[in-house]
């Protein structure tokens, strides 16, 4: 963490930085000032130098000197002399005294001294500046201001005063500042005001240090309040007791208005943190049996739903097995609607068997008694049962006996002779539709036991299998009595036709019953089935939501316990 700085001494020292730059400034106009005033006292001095120079000037014609210096070698001397004594006089300001003049536009020295070195009369001027040029145009006095040069390249200040001579001629008097002495006054300079910067920001950092120590005393009351709100913790009934009429009471006021409101808030925290635990904790103690419960639901309702798929295959399964087994009915429906014709046809050659036998009795009455021995009825079917494989077995019973009558027919026809030729016609076309009837009473056997096969699956049993009513015929009878017996077995079987006919459309119209309610019932579990997965998602995705408020209870309960670890440590 970044240490912090104390705010008081952070206020010295801003003070401090201001009066520094404050002194500064006032050095740089204080220093600027007394350059200005050296340079106008030093112009004023240049002044009396050149005032003194110009009585001399007066006598001196510069035009003589040039055309035969001995005339004016007396006034020469008489310059020189007084450029020495005045160079004497000012050597503690300046080290250097010129005269010059231009002659056909080249600078030359009338005299001078530079320190210890002397300019002869004629000695031409190596550096000239623009001032100097200047003050001969003008004829007024040139002097050079406090710039950057000076300081950088330590270049002396330079005045120029132009003196007249007696022919109208034009002379220069070149004089300079020394470099030290200006340097010197500004080292005094800033020294003084080092020394005065100094005194003062002590000064300054006493006093002001005092009383800043002092209000800050007052201020770390503040603080330190301040940061017992911000840290949730110290005695929260206390008040800050400052009495001030500066911006700090005012600040100390608006903090007690802050406590009291901080006051009222963290009780009325408090209060709700402990009434959150209690209910968050209470709210998941009963989401938690919640979630419990609601699993179990999903197990139960996800159970429910396998338990429903399999029923439904099973379902699928049995009308399945109701369709095949109509197929099959169906099949038995049509075999016995043929059989029935065959009774019908069966009935009809045994009248007109019977018929003939009438005839022929009159005619061979000695086979009477014999038809009467055979003649005997096969005897009256027994009790039929309900089961259709009873029925089928007594057919074939049936018709077997009629196969057999009818052979005896044709052997008694053969005994006959001419005579019984055509009761043998007769007796033959029996024989071939019992063995026709004996045919389709196989195939009805078989698809009755294919129906069995498919029942048997659906029901325990069609019923019990129909006790066999065995008849004892006596074919001693005549053959008039042989054929009445065959006309009631042709009647009996095509009895027992009809009845396997009605049996079987009885079962077809109860099997498109079943098949109906099938589907019906597998459409209204096929419904079911819908509402039981939508009420199956429901479950899960309630579970989903349990499970998610369950967690975001947790949160809660967690974030009470955090709030209250904050407020116990506060005094209310």
């Amino acid at each position: 963490m970044k240490k912090k700085k104390k705010l008081g001494r952070q206020m010295v020292q801003k003070i401090m930085v201001v009066m520094l730059l404050v002194f500064i400034v006032f050095g740089i106009i204080a220093t600027s000032l007394l350059f200005s005033k050296v340079s106008d006292f030093a112009a004023i001095g240049f002044d009396s130098v050149a005032a003194g120079l110009q009585g001399t000037f007066e006598d001196f014609e510069l035009r003589n000197l040039e055309v035969d210096g001995s005339d004016e070698q007396e006034a020469l001397n008489r310059l020189q002399s007084e450029v020495d004594h005045y160079q004497d006089n000012i050597s503690f300001v300046s080290d250097r005294l010129m005269l010059l003049t231009k002659v056909e536009e080249e600078w030359i020295y009338l005299y001078g001294m530079e320190e210890d070195k002397v300019f002869e009369l004629g000695s031409p001027v190596e550096e000239t500046s623009e001032d100097l040029e200047k003050a001969y145009k003008n004829q007024q006095s040139v002097g050079n201001d406090f710039s950057g040069r000076f300081f950088l390249d330590r270049e002396p200040l330079s005045f120029y005063v132009p003196l007249e001579t007696a022919d109208e001629e034009v002379v220069i008097l070149h004089t300079t500042i020394k470099t030290d002495l200006i340097w010197g006054l500004l080292a005094g300079m800033v020294s003084l005001f080092v020394l005065l910067l100094g005194i003062v920001l002590v000064t300054v950092n006493i006093v002001v240090g005092t009383v800043i120590a002092k209000e800050m005393k007052t201020m770390k009351t503040l603080v330190n309040k301040v940061e017992d709100i911000a840290q949730l913790k110290g005695d929260m009934t206390k008040r800050i007791e400052i009495h001030s009429d500066n911006e700090i009471g005012t600040m100390a006021e608006n903090i007690n208005e802050l406590l009291d409101t901080v006051h009222d808030l963290m009780k009325t925290l408090r209060s709700s943190s402990d009434q959150l635990m209690k209910s968050s904790s209470a709210f998941q103690s009963l989401m938690v049996e919640t979630e419990g419960r609601t699993q179990e639901i999903s197990s139960a309702a996800t159970e429910s739903k396998n338990i429903i798929q399999g029923r439904t295959l099973a379902m699928k399964e049995m009308q399945n097995k109701i369709y095949r087994i109509n197929d099959e009915v169906a099949g038995v429906a049509d075999l016995s609607q043929s059989l029935r014709q065959m009774t019908k046809d069966t009935a009809k050659e045994s009248n007109t068997g019977k018929t003939a036998m009438s005839e022929m009795k009159s005619y061979v009455h000695h086979t009477v008694d014999q038809v009467q021995d055979t003649g005997e009825k096969i005897g009256s079917l027994k009790n039929i049962s309900k089961e259709i494989n009873s029925i089928v077995a007594s057919i074939k019973g049936i018709t077997e006996q009629t196969n057999l009558i009818a052979l005896n027919a044709s052997i008694e026809a053969a005994r006959a002779g001419d005579q019984g030729k055509g009761f043998a016609v007769v007796a033959g076309e029996v024989r071939k539709l019992a063995e026709e009837s004996a045919n389709q009473a196989s195939s009805i056997e078989e698809r009755i036991s294919l129906i069995q096969n498919q029942i048997e699956s659906t029901e325990s049993s069609m019923g019990e299998t129909l006790s066999t009513i065995q008849k004892e015929i006596t074919m001693v009878e005549a053959v008039d009595q042989s054929f009445e017996g065959i006309a009631k077995s042709v009647d009996q079987v095509s009895d027992r036709v009809s009845k396997v006919y009605s049996a079987t459309e009885e079962i077809t119209n109860f099997s498109n019953e079943v098949n109906r309610e099938m589907e019906n019932l597998t459409n209204y579990f096929h419904s079911g089935d819908k509402t039981v997965d939508g009420m199956i998602e429901g479950v899960l995705e309630q579970n989903e939501k349990v499970q998610g408020l369950t967690e975001e209870v947790t949160l809660i309960n967690r974030l009470a316990q955090k709030l209250h670890e904050l407020l116990k440590n506060l005094k209310l």
